[in-house]
């Protein structure tokens, strides 16, 4: 699976989050919500229930079916979820948010994405170490050069 958060993955990770509490989930428990490598289970995924297995004393997929019924869909903006396997959970994302989400691309054209900081810092992004681990060779001399 990809581990790279999505947009649609954040309102998503918040229910799953609430959800995995009210079962009686460890506090400060963060579910990995990902994104399938074959998209016909859905548009997200969690093993979340399998991970907690142990530690709840239950298992999976009866965990996986307590986290399905706690779950409020429009919270989290999906249409449904399914349990696959031992215990997996896969999500569909809602129609409506996926058009919302669009819609606010387009809205915000290139400023899409973009954020300000409370307290802005600046930031030093080291390209080419001036102590490399190893001998000096090309690809420092690239680097650098890639880099600036």
């Amino acid at each position: 699976m990809i581990r790279t958060p999505h947009a649609g993955a954040s309102d998503l990770s918040v229910e799953l989050r609430r959800a995995v509490r009210v079962i009686g989930g460890p506090e400060g428990f963060e579910p990995e919500v990902e994104r399938p490598r074959d998209s016909e289970h859905g548009d997200y995924a969690s093993n979340c229930a399998l991970v907690l297995a142990g530690r709840l004393g239950a298992s999976p997929r009866e965990l996986a079916e307590r986290i399905e019924r706690e779950l409020d869909l429009d919270a989290a903006g999906v249409s449904a979820v399914e349990i696959a396997g031992p215990g997996f959970l896969n999500f569909r994302l809602a129609d409506d948010r996926i058009w919302s989400r669009l819609a606010q691309l387009l809205r915000e054209d290139e400023e899409y994405g973009r954020t300000v900081a409370d307290t802005p810092e600046r930031i030093n992004v080291e390209f080419v170490s001036a102590n490399p681990t190893g001998p000096l060779h090309v690809a420092h001399g690239r680097g650098a050069a890639l880099g600036d």
